[in-house]
């Protein structure tokens, strides 16, 4: 039976576990994710009796190698990427893998929760430093509430499983082994999801109750390294050197699918890794291009652009000198440049348009910004005139607006010609 006591006072017994959990956050980020570095006690990881073997070497600070082919077409040629720093997922990825694991339950983690991210460029990367007590605690608080949250849906959750008939632990463990795969983007094991039930749910749930049990389990898999950090996981391959590895089927599906979405692989592209079939040429390109064709493809590569020219956030002229500047032409502004981009990347552009095209989509009032006419509410493709007055990326209205240093005359050089 439960022992007694309020719900807030076991909940924060749950969470105290998982904050204990959470401090063993910092050692992991101290180098590549390998066997040697794992704890014996982690939940995540096998005892010495089943330590993965050198076909399931996990790998965090070496780059990933394509593998053989595993299809009847031109094999993916391995080739060397160098060596992929070792860092955090960014603040954005981890919330999205929250919300891919469990789609349709309503879970929404804010990323300005979460650690911030670096600066690499103009683009928004995970650190690659050890967290802070401040980033564990964030990580914890996190986890403690999705965990909470979830747990107020359990019916929901754990569907099709029946409490009554199967089992608590028994349905918690269905759970575990159909979400964290998503969640960990890899195959889970099933004694993995056995030690996460008797490590961490079966004693808190005996000790306060079903929900907090179940909080506490779904915590401590949102504490795991597989999502905070990116590992990648694959085979020895000598021929690129030491410590390189060739990325196995899962390990290429993972990569294919953080890079165009910014998410964890579907379950089309989770089943095609697992039986290899990635390694075929036509296969990687055919799914390459569906991820860049979908809804969560589109968002990234708007979000590329919008990084890339350093247009976001976004600052703008005061409206009592530039009163022709409404909010909603800034909406417009960013349309235009996210239209622009998407054009070269996903719509058959080609990449000197960029830089040299003399074309633009845009409104009515974005037409008048540059002096022309044409235009519509939904942004069609319009002339600019010759190369010299408007060519490339660079002379629309947005990157303009945002890099002008319209507020200090003598920086006019940072503007060109324009």
């Amino acid at each position: 039976m439960p022992s007694h006591g309020s719900v807030g006072d076991m909940r924060a017994r749950g969470i105290s576990l998982v904050v204990v959990i959470a401090a063993g956050l910092g050692p992991a980020c101290t180098g590549a994710v390998a066997p040697t570095e794992w704890s014996d006690d982690d939940p995540d990881v096998e005892d010495d009796s089943d330590t993965p073997s050198d076909d399931d070497t996990p790998a965090g600070g070496r780059g990933g190698r394509g593998g053989s082919s595993g299809g009847g077409g031109a094999a993916v040629q391995p080739t060397s990427i160098g060596v992929s720093p070792f860092a955090r997922r960014s603040a954005r990825m981890y919330a999205r893998t929250v919300a891919a694991a469990f789609d349709g339950l309503g879970v929404d983690v804010q990323e300005a929760d979460l650690p911030a991210d670096v600066a690499l460029g103009p683009f928004r990367v995970g650190s690659a430093k050890p967290p802070t007590g401040d980033d564990v605690a964030r990580y914890a608080t996190v986890a403690a509430r999705v965990g909470e949250a979830l747990a107020g849906k359990a019916t929901e959750l754990l569907a099709p499983c029946n409490r009554a008939s199967t089992g608590d632990a028994a349905c918690v463990r269905q759970m575990l082994l159909a979400r964290l795969p998503r969640l960990w983007r890899r195959s889970v094991r099933p004694e993995e999801a056995d030690r996460l039930v008797t490590a961490v749910f079966t004693p808190l749930a005996k000790e306060h109750g079903f929900e907090i049990g179940l909080e506490s389990v779904l915590a401590r898999a949102l504490l795991s390294p597989e999502i905070v950090y990116v590992t990648e996981r694959g085979r020895p391959a000598a021929a690129f050197g030491e410590g390189a590895l060739a990325l196995d089927g899962e390990g290429l599906a993972a990569r294919l699918s953080d890079f165009l979405t910014g998410a964890p692989p579907d379950t089309r592209l989770a089943e095609l890794g697992v039986k290899g079939m990635l390694n075929d040429m036509a296969t990687l390109r055919a799914e390459a291009t569906r991820l860049l064709d979908s809804p969560a493809g589109q968002l990234r590569v708007k979000e590329f652009g919008r990084q890339w020219l350093h247009v976001d956030p976004v600052k703008f002229p005061s409206k009592s000198a530039y009163p022709e500047i409404t909010p909603a032409v800034v909406t417009q502004m960013f349309t235009e440049t996210d239209r622009f981009v998407d054009h070269v990347m996903r719509q058959g552009g080609a990449f000197e348009d960029l830089f040299r095209g003399t074309f633009t989509f845009a409104t009515p009032e974005l037409a008048r910004l540059y002096g022309v006419a044409g235009g519509g509410p939904d942004h069609p493709r319009i002339d600019l005139g010759a190369p010299d007055d408007r060519a490339g990326i660079w002379s629309r209205a947005l990157y303009l607006a945002h890099h002008s240093h319209f507020d200090d005359p003598r920086q006019a050089i940072h503007r060109g010609l324009y």
